[in-house]
């Protein structure tokens, strides 16, 4: 039985016509042929997606060619690998693909490759970087498992990870406190952090554990003595000019 398309105006057989979702009417498919809602599907969706030689908006391939045109040039587009095709060549299973690319084929080269045997990372000379993911030679290692490339930017990383965790401040913010104290000890104005330490102490008040400053590991440890309180160090002040000369 044939049905004229109300976009395109041929008469086409049912098998070009989607089931008409009304089952109560009298035409049993759609007012428009499958090739008429495709291409209007595409010129909606992909407006550039215009083929080459009939120039109706299609799915295309590689070259900018529909699948129709590629048909009656006795060609195909393989699935798996993308190549266009002679249909002799190809595999018409499941899916659709190329002799080379057959599942079948697929298996055979797969059982090739995991018989033949697979040298370790430490067998060819090489460690895997736990921070950019990329095998390198054991040279290229300053660490144990990080690469001497990504060695500052993961110092980086462990040291905002230790002051967000333990502080709760950024990294960001312990670069700016630091340049706003001229680089050094906010009380005694050192460079040096002291203790054998590579950064300044985050100096927080016990009572709010709100960060105040960045301090040299001899000043925090004296406030700590003090136990943050003005009251002992002005008595601590008054003591020192007691027996000053």
């Amino acid at each position: 039985m044939t049905y004229e398309c109300s976009k395109c105006g041929e008469p086409k057989p049912s098998g070009e016509f989607h089931e008409s979702p009304h089952k109560d009417r009298t035409r049993s498919v759609t007012s428009w042929c499958r090739e008429c809602r495709s291409e209007t599907y595409f010129k909606r969706r992909y407006p550039n997606s215009v083929c080459n030689i009939c120039s109706r908006h299609r799915h295309l391939d590689k070259n900018n060619t529909c699948q129709k045109c590629n048909a009656q040039r006795g060609l195909r587009e393989c699935n798996e690998c993308r190549e266009i095709l002679p249909t002799e060549l190809m595999f018409y299973g499941r899916k659709k693909v190329c002799k080379q690319c057959n599942p079948s084929q697929r298996r055979q080269t797969k059982k090739e490759i995991l018989n033949e045997p697979r040298l370790t990372l430490e067998q060819r000379g090489m460690k895997l970087c736990v921070h950019c993911k990329e095998e390198k030679s054991k040279a290229a290692f300053a660490a144990k498992d990080i690469c001497i490339q990504c060695e500052p930017a993961a110092r980086r990383r462990r040291q905002d990870h230790h002051l967000r965790t333990k502080y709760g401040v950024t990294l960001e913010w312990y670069e700016k406190t630091l340049s706003g104290q001229d680089g050094g000890c906010a009380i005694c104005k050192t460079n040096n952090p002291g203790a054998g330490k590579q950064y300044f102490c985050v100096d927080h008040d016990h009572e709010t554990q709100k960060p105040r400053g960045l301090l040299c590991s001899r000043c925090n440890q004296g406030l700590g003595y003090f136990k943050d309180s003005v009251a002992l160090l002005m008595v601590a002040v008054a003591y020192l000019n007691r027996f000053k000369k």
